[in-house]
């Protein structure tokens, strides 16, 4: 199952609500979802980041995360390490 833009107009516990039971299904089925929401992306087995790289013709690059990848990556979906230390 693919899932894009799943995460429009939310935010919040129904973004996680959202992302808990993205990961159920993921149980039982495949489940791709693309997403901007730290929720739902945390909750993932596997991230990849999608990078459009400009050009003719314009290319895509997918790439999987290791584990500090995505840890990084997630801080910066949250709003980066600034906005982090201000929330503490």
């Amino acid at each position: 199952m693919v899932f894009d833009e799943i995460d429009a107009g939310i935010g919040g516990q129904t973004a996680h609500a959202v992302g808990e039971t993205l990961r159920r299904l993921g149980e039982r089925a495949q489940v791709i979802t693309i997403t901007h929401l730290p929720q739902i992306a945390s909750v993932a087995e596997r991230h990849f980041s999608v990078e459009k790289i400009p050009g003719d013709p314009t290319h895509t690059r997918i790439e999987q995360l290791a584990d500090e990848q995505r840890q990084e990556e997630i801080r910066r979906m949250l709003g980066g390490q600034e906005f982090l230390q201000t929330v503490r």
